[in-house]
């Protein structure tokens, strides 16, 4: 054989084996490398809602209604909150164990609108049925987590606002409330039908960070300490009567960095 060939022949070689060689699909069920801390998490694979408490089972209790539905999600299965007349719009779980405001922490939730409409959809939907009577105050609240309310006692958590006012913007709205002092937080927030988001807020008893698909959206300091006292209820996901998918809802005991949480979007969202 010509020694001027060989060459050419073991290069042809190699790109024949690589073009016989099917594509890697994408793994959603691979691991996705997880910042140390996690003491919740809630999958709904199986078709359960119940989470991981660190290796304990916590149950779900369905809120809105009695039925828990679920979808095809960001991995596996998601919870389908809203998603018909008898479905349960959220889920609450104890927060004994797993949600302490006096210490960091950090909660990271993908969500995904499936129902939800735009602030003009809202105007145009009044200004048809009663366009005489039109109440700018209308407005689309959907909450994403909270704690929830009980009498007479405080509650924070995160919700999307939509205004029917034409032209005005959606945002991200959260808000504490309790016995001491209340504060709300607005935010300008951009969501795409049937696209998942992932947002995350960390804090201390001090401080709290918002973040948007891995960016930060807001933070801010809190008037006054928060703690544990201030505020009862479970802690709960969803609740919107707009359907929305809720997927890896997750919870640590410290205060994730930024970096962390840009990671772990990236890594979640390679696997969509």
């Amino acid at each position: 054989m010509n020694p001027f060939l060989r060459p050419l022949l073991a290069i042809t070689a190699c790109f024949a084996i690589l073009a016989a060689s099917p594509a890697q699909a994408i793994d959603k069920k691979s691991p996705v490398p997880e910042p140390p801390g996690r003491v919740f998490h809630a999958t709904f694979d199986g078709g359960s809602a119940d989470a991981d408490e660190g290796g304990e089972l916590l149950k779900a209790k369905p809120y809105g209604g009695k039925k828990i539905q679920t979808e095809d999600g960001l991995r596996g299965l998601a919870f389908l909150g809203g998603g018909s007349a008898d479905s349960a719009k959220g889920l609450l779980y104890g927060r004994a164990g797993i949600l302490s405001f006096e210490s960091p922490g950090t909660i990271i939730l993908w969500f995904k609108p499936v129902g939800w409409k735009t602030s003009e959809q809202i105007f145009e939907a009044l200004a048809a049925d009663a366009p005489a009577t039109l109440s700018f105050e209308e407005r689309a609240r959907d909450p994403l987590w909270a704690t929830s309310y009980t009498s007479n006692r405080g509650s924070l958590g995160i919700q999307r606002l939509s205004s029917p006012i034409r032209g005005s913007k959606d945002t991200l709205m959260f808000w504490i409330r309790t016995d001491r002092f209340g504060t709300t937080e607005v935010m300008s927030f951009d969501w795409s039908p049937n696209d998942w988001g992932m947002l995350a807020i960390s804090w201390s008893p001090t401080d709290v960070q918002i973040h948007l698909n891995g960016e930060l959206l807001k933070g801010f300091t809190l008037p006054e300490d928060l703690r544990d006292s201030m505020l009862s209820g479970d802690f709960q996901v969803g609740g919107s009567s707009s359907p929305t998918l809720y997927d890896e809802v997750s919870v640590y005991n410290r205060a994730l960095s930024s970096e962390e949480i840009l990671s772990l979007y990236n890594a979640l969202r390679a696997g969509k």
